[in-house]
């Protein structure tokens, strides 16, 4: 860092003046060399304890961590963040599969003489069964490229860094958005298919 935007202060003036304390809250050890880090960290207790006038029988009233506590918490926490966004994400999809099952089911109702004029004239029932299914798959895809251009505009806006584009994952989102497209689509689509012809055609 720029040495201009530092300020050198005594220790005592800065528990003083600065943090209105008048005690070490942490100490940051760190060893000379590479060596016994269990013989060093006894060292260092025994040192506190005299410091602190703690007897044989008297408990720590303090505590010594190495570095690689911090890590594995740090882990821990990275994980738990990481489970909690899965959740949330499973919880999104089911919520967006649900929103395109709903829009399906009102496009077939809302298309039913037209369901009827085709399969008069010949359609199948698997033309519209696929129809309707590449029609919810495509939503799917929509809404999740809405959602991953959202989530890269909010990230890059909030950072304001740059943004590591995961092609990868990106590809794999955009199966699994057609994925819940084509299965929250699926009842829609049958029920489209399943429509009885004769009364597809006097349908208003």
């Amino acid at each position: 860092s720029n040495p201009d935007d530092q300020v050198f202060v005594p220790l005592t003036t800065a528990q003083e003046r600065l943090f209105g304390v008048d005690h070490l809250s942490s100490i940051l050890a760190q060893m000379r060399a590479a060596g016994d880090f269990d013989e060093a960290l006894f060292d260092i207790e025994s040192i506190l304890r005299r410091n602190h006038r703690l007897g044989p029988e008297d408990d720590n009233d303090f505590q010594v961590r190495r570095q690689d506590f911090f890590l594995s918490t740090i882990q821990e926490t990275n994980a738990e963040i990481a489970n909690f966004i899965i959740v949330i994400a499973l919880v999104s999809l089911v919520v967006g599969g649900i929103g395109i099952a709903n829009v399906m089911l009102v496009s077939v109702t809302e298309r039913t003489r037209e369901i009827g004029i085709r399969r008069a004239i010949g359609a199948k029932r698997m033309h519209i069964l696929t129809q309707f299914l590449v029609e919810s798959m495509i939503l799917g895809v929509l809404g999740g490229l809405l959602g991953i251009t959202a989530g890269l505009l909010f990230s890059d806006f909030s950072t304001g860094a740059g943004v590591i584009l995961p092609w990868k994952w990106i590809g794999y989102s955009f199966f699994i958005c057609a994925g819940i497209g084509g299965v929250a689509g699926l009842y829609p689509a049958l029920r489209a298919a399943n429509e009885n012809v004769i009364e597809a055609l006097r349908y208003e």
